[in-house]
């Protein structure tokens, strides 16, 4: 249950391996036994039931640091999954802005279906306000809707922390970044390293402080941070929902410590 200043934050239903890794491809397409497993946080749980969302419509841009590069990469596309009970289906054509989202499919051999994805990336999104139009045209096993939702006017940036900076697990860890003094509808907070995780979802306010009480749970040595910022949109489908975001991200690596 989400505190009182978390009501609103941002529902960032990130397919997660799907966007970062550029899952949506005829290599590589949509499948899963549980689609909604994957939604990360909603801005009220009391308001909308994870299992209802039965379409998730994304965009995102993102940067993250490579050290095997030393340099940082970017990348951005749009996503679109329609699910019944068990997989993805075709929903007929997908426009975003009246352009066509391309889609792919792939035929399961072990369940016997066909199964389908929607995307493309790169796809050049901006983020400075501007109402973005998914229209999704229906086929007999989906039904036909539209859903608007505005981009946020600021692209996720951490402005206090540079790559590989070192982090002291003794002291709490203050993030900042720059909003424009418009913020979105709420931001989430990873911090990674091997199978160790640690989350914040708080509103968009420019700054939050990790107390080192939640660090200590890291070993020293190197670890990943990224934060999350967009917006999000419901589109009512009967009993069920569709749910739209947009948002950014960065990504750090840091070293932790004592």
């Amino acid at each position: 249950m989400f505190s009182h200043i978390q009501k609103n934050v941002v529902m960032i239903a990130i397919i997660f391996m799907v966007l970062v890794a550029g899952c949506n491809t005829p290599d590589n397409p949509v499948s899963k036994s549980d689609p909604h497993s994957s939604i990360l946080f909603f801005p009220d749980t009391s308001q909308i039931d994870e299992s209802t969302i039965i379409a998730t419509l994304t965009i995102y841009k993102a940067k993250e640091y490579s050290n095997e590069i030393n340099h940082e990469i970017s990348y951005s596309g749009s996503d679109a999954a329609f699910y019944n009970s068990t997989h993805s289906i075709w929903a007929g054509d997908v426009t975003l802005n009246g352009n066509a989202v391309p889609f792919y499919s792939t035929f399961d051999s072990t369940q016997g279906i066909t199964l389908y994805a929607y995307g493309e990336q790169p796809y050049q999104s901006v983020f400075d306000g501007r109402l973005y139009a998914w229209q999704v045209a229906g086929s007999g096993e989906f039904p036909a809707f539209n859903v608007s939702i505005n981009a946020p006017n600021y692209e996720m940036s951490i402005s206090n922390l540079i790559p590989n900076q070192t982090v002291s697990k003794t002291s709490d860890l203050v993030i900042n970044w720059n909003n424009n003094n418009n913020p979105t509808a709420g931001v989430k907070v990873m911090i990674t390293q091997e199978d160790i995780a640690y989350t914040l979802e708080t509103s968009d306010n420019g700054t939050c402080t990790i107390a080192s009480g939640n660090l200590s749970r890291f070993s020293n040595g190197k670890a990943s941070l990224v934060i999350f910022s967009g917006n999000y949109a419901i589109a009512p489908l009967g009993n069920m929902n569709a749910l739209a975001l947009i948002y950014s991200s960065h990504e750090i690596p840091i070293n932790f410590s004592n």
